[in-house]
């Protein structure tokens, strides 16, 4: 029998020996002297879809990665889906903490919406809220995480962009592409807060959906959305007046998404 030796001297073991190994793994157990999370980095995938993976390694470890498995171990303890303290919410925006809490709290996603959902007033935070939106798209698909998206938006703006272009979803990141292309913000962040606006200028098919999200806080992009939605609606029922009505109230709600709107009629 020949022995093959690796080092990482001479290569990176991770594509070298690593990687091709667990994408066929049924375990992954480890013993490790020094474990970081930087690993999620290198083959989080991989080791994302290993059902039993078991990890022993000696008491040093990173203080962020311990904070952020101690909060999902209290989770799993008392039923809390996803439920981070302030100080992990803050680790958790950055990529190989958010992949170490997923697998950590990995599970089925219909009980995770059913316990985001015992979250009170889920709806009107946005962590909770982007949670949602994210476990209903993975069960259910883009129709039905829509409302709950557009929902989103109004709330929290930045987050609403991040999760959507997270989501990797064709049919989104086309209309993200236009949405980037078309629309004249102010550069910033916050201008996603208008994304449902424009997308019913854009597709009026994604009425049918979007009158199943909640109304808000009646942010001035959350106003606009709604009143494209109710002239979409006149237009169907074929009310002039009150079409004519409505265009004004565009118009005045935001000039440029009514310059796009008249565009296509």
């Amino acid at each position: 029998m020949t022995l093959r030796r690796f080092s990482s001297l001479r290569e990176r073991l991770d594509h070298a020996f690593l990687r091709d190994r667990l994408k066929v793994a049924k375990s992954y157990k480890r013993i490790a002297g020094y474990f970081r999370s930087s690993i999620f980095e290198l083959v989080g995938e991989e080791i994302a879809g290993i059902p039993d993976v078991r990890i022993v390694c000696n008491s040093e470890l990173d203080a962020a990665d311990l904070k952020v498995a101690k909060a999902a171990r209290e989770a799993n303890l008392k039923e809390r889906w996803n439920q981070a303290p302030v100080e992990v919410e803050a680790l958790l925006e950055r990529e190989r903490y958010r992949k170490l809490w997923e697998l950590l709290r990995a599970g089925n996603a219909a009980e995770a919406a059913r316990r985001i959902e015992a979250i009170a007033s889920w709806r009107r935070q946005p962590a909770p809220l982007a949670w949602k939106v994210e476990t209903e798209y993975r069960v259910s698909g883009l129709a039905a995480a829509w409302p709950l998206l557009a929902e989103l938006s109004w709330l929290a703006p930045p987050r609403a962009a991040t999760l959507a272009a997270r989501l990797q979803d064709p049919e989104l990141n086309g209309l993200l592409s236009r949405f980037d292309a078309q629309f004249e913000g102010d550069g910033e962040a916050e201008d996603f807060a208008w994304f449902p606006a424009w997308t019913l200028i854009a597709e009026p098919g994604w009425a049918n959906v979007m009158r199943l999200a909640q109304h808000g806080a009646g942010t001035p992009a959350e106003r606009c959305a709604w009143q494209m939605f109710n002239l979409l609606l006149l237009e169907r029922q074929g009310r002039h007046a009150d079409i004519i009505d409505g265009r004004r109230k565009l118009r005045a709600a935001h000039p440029r998404l009514f310059e796009l709107y008249m565009r296509s009629r």
